[in-house]
């Protein structure tokens, strides 16, 4: 059960973090990624079940160790999380590269259970790195590089460029080219 006023008080610093992150987001570069990883991950910790709330989930889109509570987050992940979707994408996020080592050890090591209740499958992960991927391609204002990606068609040690491309889209790749684009047309960012 979530304490009496305990939601209304994650919602409204959530929103603020919104707006910052919105209206003010040249203040907030000077905040590392994982500080504010840390910060929002503490909205999983602080209650059972405050994360499964519409309007936290809405809204998420000093500490001595990090790696102390990403472990913490880890366990409350695997006791109440019943294969949250959200949850789990944000479990997940300090497994990229960019982060330590010891994150990804942390999941495949000490919490290797919380895999089998991942409510987030690979596929659906990979898949949507690859529209954004092709986005990014899309948009980019190096007409010769975008050319080069969009166009290429197999590896030939003896061309000018190491590879052959074909002189237009093929149909299938445009087809699938247009269904990305279309798919996120109504946002204002272009690539992310």
């Amino acid at each position: 059960m979530i304490p009496e006023g305990a939601l209304q008080a994650g919602t409204h610093c959530l929103q603020w973090l919104l707006l910052l992150e919105v209206w003010r987001e040249d203040a907030l570069k000077v905040i590392l990624p994982v500080a504010k990883l840390a910060r929002l991950s503490c909205v999983f910790l602080c209650s059972s079940d405050l994360f499964l709330e519409r309007p936290v989930q809405k809204l998420t889109w000093g500490l001595a160790s990090f790696q102390d509570l990403y472990s913490a987050l880890l366990t409350q992940y695997e006791a109440v999380s019943f294969g949250d979707r959200l949850f789990g994408c944000w479990v997940l996020l300090p497994l990229q590269r960019r982060y330590s080592v010891t994150m990804r050890l942390a999941v495949f090591g000490e919490h290797v259970g919380i895999l089998r209740s991942l409510g987030v499958t690979l596929e659906q992960e990979v898949e949507a790195a690859r529209h954004s991927m092709l986005r990014k391609i899309y948009y980019l204002t190096d007409e010769v590089l975008r050319n080069h990606l969009l166009l290429f068609r197999l590896p030939q040690q003896h061309s000018e460029f190491g590879f052959d491309t074909y002189e237009q889209l093929p149909p299938i790749r445009e087809k699938r080219l247009e269904s990305v684009l279309r798919l996120h047309d109504g946002g204002s960012d272009k690539g992310d």
